[in-house]
């Protein structure tokens, strides 16, 4: 995914939605916000700019580039508008961008408060555990716990690791093959 260049309009929009899950769980919990989202409101920024000006996402601004810079945004590179457009274009692309992170901002603030129980269990599991992999957010949503999950794929190695010892066991030996005759570098040559 890293090297996904080719990426699609929903994608970058689930991406913003994402930007904005730490700082909703925030105001549903806490009734309150700290300045923690810093850079993931950025990040939503930047992409919805790029979606607008460079992808030509918007239906209202159109397939236009609006931007002079060649570097690719998603890369960090700074994002400059071209000096060209006038007060009016630029107020329509602050529109679409505005409506897209709103829009995805109120997505995602539906979705946290849908499953707010599945929330409560997440952030239980890693104030007990400080870091889970992605395998582990799957097993807590399924409504598992992290310590069971751990000894499931414990057991699975386990048993992986049996059924190999297993199966090379019951692997017969290689038979023996006949020692190589040493050649002689004569024979064939006269014919003998």
């Amino acid at each position: 995914e890293k090297d996904d260049y080719n990426h699609w309009r929903k994608k970058l929009l689930g991406r913003i939605a994402v930007c904005f899950g730490g700082r909703i769980a925030e105001e549903i919990v806490f009734g309150d916000m700290s300045a923690g989202a810093q850079n993931d409101i950025e990040q939503a920024t930047n992409l919805a700019k790029v979606m607008v000006c460079e992808l030509g996402m918007s239906q209202k601004v159109g397939p236009i580039k609006y931007t002079t810079d060649d570097q690719n945004p998603f890369l960090g590179r700074e994002f400059h508008m071209a000096s060209d457009l006038s007060q009016k274009t630029l107020e329509l692309v602050n529109e679409e961008v505005r409506r897209i992170i709103t829009e995805q901002y109120d997505a995602a603030t539906r979705l946290l408060v849908e499953h707010r129980a599945s929330l409560d269990r997440l952030a239980e599991a890693l104030l007990k555990h400080e870091t889970i992999s992605g395998e582990e957010v799957g097993a807590v949503l399924r409504g598992d716990t992290i310590e069971d999950y751990r000894a499931a794929q414990d057991r699975l190695r386990i048993a992986a690791a049996a059924d190999t010892a297993r199966r090379s066991a019951d692997t017969p030996p290689p038979l023996p093959t006949a020692a190589p005759q040493p050649q002689k570098p004569d024979v064939g040559l006269s014919g003998a």
